[in-house]
């Protein structure tokens, strides 16, 4: 063993045992991040040069990497370390020395490239080792002392480049900061407010929200005045018109218990772009205390995101996405939830109607499945079940394909395959008939009784009458196909039945000679309807029994031809074809269809749940609730249910007082938008009145408002920013929408 190989040896024993200095120190890639400068004597640098050089692939190598790129980087080669880091990445890319190593370089990047890149390594270098709390520890203590000396230009450009980088809460922070130093109360807020919605549980994130509420409290606001994005133009103004009104009588009630409101109306024509650039002028321009709309989910999601930005309320009335409430903490919604309105379907079919077994019949749309999975919860923790779920498309006026999917009868499905069982009988019999006829023609004629001279028979032809159409078919057949044979009489069914019955039970030798009392049955037949020569061909049809599972039934068919003085049998041929029995409806046993669709679908859905055999009671959504089943509530004609937000002829005194003033001032009925609207002012008047009058004052309130009086019970706002309140189940009965009793 030469002498360099016996020090390296003895090198690497020393380094495992603690007695030994300097590599001592560093036994464990943890050990790296404390190493003191000047640590390293030149025997230990020479055995690590060794080591890489003549023993790369060793478990030592690594480490000893690491030693050399430390003492480069304290010798000031920087493009040693650099060219270590790049071996080590080469041939060990799974050694745990690698993050001490890139420590190192990060130590070359803060002396040498500036604030910005320092932050930009160390945040890709934390992305990369997302597990090692040692690098995590050292690398940001690298990092974040350098975070106030950066400029806003360095800052904003991590953010745009980096968005999402471990350090990029800690960059958002500090902009914030600077920018409130600066003057720049608005950026600052906006840039805190993205802070939290993308890292809600990072420290900086606390630290945000506690610079926000201070920010919120010296913002200028109008704490009466309130910015509405209702719809006033184009196809979405009646239902903005709806909603206005409603606030409107909810001002005028607040006004006259002497707590006055203003909201500023702003057409957003549900365009969302639109809606936003709204939204901003009214809180930077108007300065207003908070935000009422939009009303549908894709233009609310979009303001959504940009109220949580400013530190605004926002409480929609009636936008249905469970996304919207998670977006953030200023945004709020009054609209009874998909998740609410199917528990309060399941619970209504389990508790007051008895159902266990549904079936689910949903459009193939977010709102859709999100009302399906809700029953489906909701129904298997009140011990029922939902067998089937079937979907069919948000525009679809043919619902056959879901329906039958459901379990209804696939009656077109059946009439196809009865028509292509019928032609192929009909093919089989023309090839029966054929063979029977040459059978019959080929017959020898037999002596008769009394000896007298053979002639050529006629034939009777008789039909078992059945009641079957496809036996009347085969008659048809059979009576058509004997008019060519000028020797063959054809006997009318009626005159044939009583004979063909008792020929049924005859009972017939192998050499075809009838025995017992059939002859007499024969001859008498015979005898009235046919002359000395007349022989009976006869033909019996009836259906098979079928079992359960069966998918067709079997017909049975006999022809055959007597002679009429001997009884002798001259030809028989046997006729059997299948025909698919009729489908069954409702397979799967249900008792009731939850349906959460338009009233104007369901009003399509109906007769075709009657054509296909599954006219079962239905439930369903608020969304029954238009103005198209409103108008033909006769057009449903199965029991139905269906909860809904509002109904003008509930009888509560609230209610009552409502709707009297609505049809006063409007001459029209209340509709659920109108009520929503109503209600969701009054809640946010409410909480505005108990705030001090500051945004974030407003939010807390919101979000601690207790029991309201709404237009069907008491309503409150639950932690997760929903209004939970009652809904009313409607039923159609006798072609009115009543509340079920």
């Amino acid at each position: 063993m030469s002498f360099r190989r016996r020090v390296v040896l003895g090198w690497l024993s020393c380094a495992a045992m603690a007695g030994c200095a300097g590599g001592g120190a560093l036994r464990e890639p943890a050990d790296a991040y404390g190493l003191r400068t000047g640590s390293l004597d030149r025997t230990e640098l020479e055995a690590a040069a060794w080591t890489v050089e003549h023993d790369p692939d060793s478990a030592e190598a690594p480490r000893a990497a690491t030693l050399l790129a430390r003492a480069a980087y304290d010798e000031g080669r920087p493009a040693e370390v650099e060219k270590r880091l790049a071996w080590l990445e080469q041939r060990h890319p799974a050694t745990p020395w690698l993050a001490p190593l890139t420590h190192v370089r990060l130590l070359v990047a803060r002396d040498a490239e500036g604030s910005l890149r320092l932050l930009q390594r160390a945040s890709a270098a934390l992305a990369r080792f997302p597990d090692d709390a040692a690098f995590a520890r050292a690398a940001r203590a690298l990092a974040e002392p350098l975070l106030p000396a950066c400029s806003q230009s360095d800052l904003e450009t991590f953010l745009a480049t980096a968005p999402d980088a471990p350090l990029a809460p800690e960059v958002a922070l500090t902009l914030g900061r600077l920018l409130i130093a600066r003057g720049a109360n608005e950026d600052a807020t906006r840039v805190l407010r993205k802070l939290i919605a993308a890292a809600p549980d990072a420290g900086p994130a606390r630290d945000a929200a506690a610079i926000l509420k201070e920010l919120s409290r010296k913002t200028p606001t109008n704490p009466r005045v309130f910015g509405a994005l209702l719809p006033a133009s184009g196809r979405y103004a009646p239902y903005g018109l709806s909603v206005s009104q409603g606030v409107a009588l909810a001002v005028e009630d607040m006004a006259a218990a002497g707590k006055p409101f203003e909201f500023v109306p702003v057409d957003t024509q549900e365009d969302p772009e639109r809606a936003v650039q709204a939204l901003d002028a009214l809180v930077r321009d108007r300065q207003v205390a908070g935000l009422f709309g939009p009303l549908f989910s894709a233009t609310a999601l979009l303001c959504a995101a940009e109220a949580n930005t400013l530190g605004v309320v926002l409480l929609t009335p009636s936008a249905l996405t469970a996304r919207l409430t998670q977006t953030g903490p200023y945004v709020f919604r009054v609209a009874l939830s998909p998740e609410r309105e199917a528990a309060t379907a399941a619970e209504f079919a389990v508790s007051k109607k008895g159902w266990k077994r549904f079936g689910i019949l949903a459009p193939e749309t977010a709102y859709g499945r999100s009302l399906a999975q809700a029953f489906t919860a909701s129904a298997l923790a009140l011990g029922a079940t939902v067998l089937v779920e079937s979907r069919f498309g948000p525009g679809s006026a043919d619902y056959r394909e879901a329906i039958v999917g459901a379990g209804g009868a696939d009656v077109a499905g059946f009439k196809e395959a009865e028509e292509e069982s019928r032609r192929e009988a009909q093919t089989e019999l023309e090839a029966f008939l054929q063979s029977f006829f040459t059978a019959a023609a080929d017959a020898a004629p037999t002596a008769t009784v009394t000896g007298a001279p053979a002639a050529g028979p006629t034939l009777v032809a008789c039909l078992q009458l059945t009641g079957d159409p496809y036996a009347a078919e085969l008659g048809q057949r059979l009576r058509a196909a004997a008019l060519p044979h000028k020797t063959i009489s054809v006997l009318a069914p009626e005159s044939a039945s009583a004979f063909s019955v008792s020929l049924t039970r005859a009972a017939v030798s192998a050499g075809g000679q009838l025995s017992g009392p059939e002859e007499l049955a024969l001859a008498e037949l015979l005898a009235r309807q046919a002359d000395d020569r007349g022989a009976a061909l006869t033909l019996l049809v009836s259906a098979a029994p079928a079992g359960q599972t069966a998918a067709a039934e079997l017909l049975d068919c006999a022809l055959a031809m007597y002679d009429s003085r001997t009884a002798h049998r001259l030809a028989a041929h046997e006729f059997r074809a299948r025909r698919p029995l009729p489908p069954v409806g409702n397979r799967h046993g249900l008792e009731a269809l939850y349906v959460p669709a338009s009233g104007a679908q369901i009003l399509h859905i109906v007769p075709q749940l009657v054509y296909h055999s599954l006219a079962l009671p239905m439930l369903g959504s608020d969304t029954w609730n238009d103005e198209a089943l409103r108008k033909r509530p006769e057009g449903v004609t199965v029991e139905a249910y269906f909860p809904a937000s509002f109904w003008p002829e509930y009888d509560r005194p609230l209610t009552r007082r409502f709707v009297a003033r609505y049809r006063e001032r409007y001459a029209a009925d209340p509709d659920a938008l109108a009520a929503a609207g109503y209600e969701a002012a009054l809640l946010l008047m409410d909480a505005a009145a108990r705030s001090d009058g500051t945004r974030e004052g407003l939010r807390q309130a919101l979000a601690d408002s207790g029991a309201l009086e709404g237009l069907t019970g008491p309503m409150r706002m639950t932690p997760q920013r929903e209004a939970e309140k009652s809904a009313v189940i409607l039923t159609v009965r006798n072609g009115n929408i009543v509340p079920a009793e």
